[in-house]
């Protein structure tokens, strides 16, 4: 059987996930085990970048664990824009991913897809995210398309990196190389060869594996953090709320540093980002969350909704509002990972709207309705209060608006914040580490 899948393989022909890793590796688990004995490997972090669509991303979700966030994949240009990180293992090899947003020369915004929507100050957010990810990296990844061999986003993505990069910890990967013979202009990039691979036929795992190893060649024997093994003092949370009402901002507030995009334009959000940060005694891993609104009004009358059991990935091909969708389906998996929901509240949302029954809409009464159906600890975050007159105020008419519409969450927290000048972030913390201690001993 072992015969047929490399004669297979060497045809070009797709295997399953254990004959392909298998044979990448060529060693079996004891050969690798003996070799681990030998070899001390600390975990390494890893940046993935490159131009839009060489399939970073498709490689972000390949690599990391099953039980983690996946990276939102599409064809459309600037799906992924912030950095986003996972966990990965190649054998006995342990490193952090970081998957970024697709490189875009900020002096040529005119002719860029996501500048002419956003304007180039999105571009220049991305540069970045991207810059930190290099900066923080042990190991730089740079894809390209080996079908289309290097073009010119290339070389101006390499010159970009030889300014902020080492040259030593650099390496070259070419996506998409099966049946590529040659790949043309690749001297051009100046990072010698590079590691053939294919992310959608799981191909060139070895090559990988033994590029990466020394990076990871440690004197002392690896030890696991204490992050990592006190699982019981951790708190997941998760920032809900509709589009542009501040939740990213509240992230780099309780980071204390511009970990995720920010802008004025809803929807700059599309993956789920994870972080984390230390409170008094608790580790509060916490997920920051694309705007969630109606499906109804994702889709315009040119552009159908996907149809109940359609992939809706694949629809992400047609149009952003499919792809929307899915940042809302993710959006959503997360809150059902998460112990804690910060539900962020914009107060001045409905301030001049004469139709408007209260500080809360339907659609945030619907989202309000579904979380404590789903049985989380709830903590309101009332953002931008310093646009009002008294906090007080605010709390009562929240208050009001809850009793009249969602009974059940009489007595929830309400906690006035403002996210943009970081103010009422610590009492924001003790009344998440208060509520999930409640929550957690019911």
């Amino acid at each position: 059987m072992s015969f047929l899948c490399l004669r297979l393989a060497s045809k070009g022909f797709s295997l399953p996930y254990r004959y392909t890793f298998q044979r990448n590796f060529g060693i079996g688990k004891r050969v690798r085990q003996r070799r681990s004995d030998l070899i001390n490997l600390k975990p390494i972090k890893v940046a993935i970048v490159g131009r839009p669509n060489v399939g970073k991303s498709t490689i972000f979700n390949r690599l990391v664990g099953r039980d983690q966030h996946k990276a939102i994949v599409s064809n459309v240009a600037g799906t992924t824009r912030d950095r986003r990180e996972g966990v990965g293992q190649l054998g006995e090899l342990e490193f952090t991913l970081t998957d970024t947003g697709g490189f875009e020369d900020v002096s040529k915004y005119e002719e860029s897809f996501l500048a002419s929507r956003h304007g180039p100050s999105l571009l220049e957010g991305m540069l970045d995210q991207t810059s930190t990810a290099l900066k923080d990296a042990d190991v730089v990844m740079m894809v390209i398309d080996a079908q289309q061999g290097v073009i010119p986003e290339d070389l101006a993505f390499a010159r970009f990196i030889r300014k902020r990069a080492d040259k030593e910890k650099i390496l070259l990967l070419a996506n998409k190389s099966e049946n590529v013979d040659e790949i043309f202009d690749i001297e051009r990039l100046g990072f010698g060869e590079a590691i053939r691979f294919s992310a959608t036929h799981m191909y060139g795992l070895g090559d990988l594996y033994t590029q990466l190893e020394p990076f990871a060649i440690s004197d002392s024997p690896h030890k696991e953090s204490n992050d990592d093994m006190d699982v019981d003092n951790t708190v997941k949370v998760c920032i809900l709320g509709r589009p542009n009402v501040g939740k990213s901002t509240l992230l780099n507030g309780l980071l204390g540093k511009e970990r995720v995009l920010t802008g004025p334009t809803s929807g700059l959000t599309r993956d789920v980002i994870q972080d984390s940060y230390t409170y008094g005694d608790k580790n509060i891993k916490i997920f920051d969350t694309a705007g969630i609104r109606k499906r109804a009004k994702l889709y315009s009358q040119n552009v159908s909704a996907p149809r109940k059991g359609q992939n809706i990935t694949a629809s992400a091909k047609v149009s952003e509002a499919s792809l929307e969708d899915v940042s809302i389906t993710d959006s959503m998996r997360a809150m059902n990972y998460s112990q804690v929901v910060v539900f962020v509240l914009d107060v001045i949302a409905q301030k001049d709207n004469p139709d408007a029954r209260g500080l809360l809409t339907k659609g945030e009464i619907s989202l309000l309705s579904e979380v404590v159906s789903e049985g989380r600890a709830l903590v309101i975050a009332a953002n931008k209060v310093d646009a009002m007159s008294t906090r007080a105020d605010v709390i009562q008419m929240i208050q009001e608006q809850i009793s009249t519409t969602i009974p059940i969450l009489n007595g929830v927290s309400i906690i006035p914040i403002s996210a943009q000048n970081r103010d009422g972030l610590d009492m924001l913390n003790e009344t998440i580490v208060k509520t999930f201690t409640s929550w957690d001993t019911r």
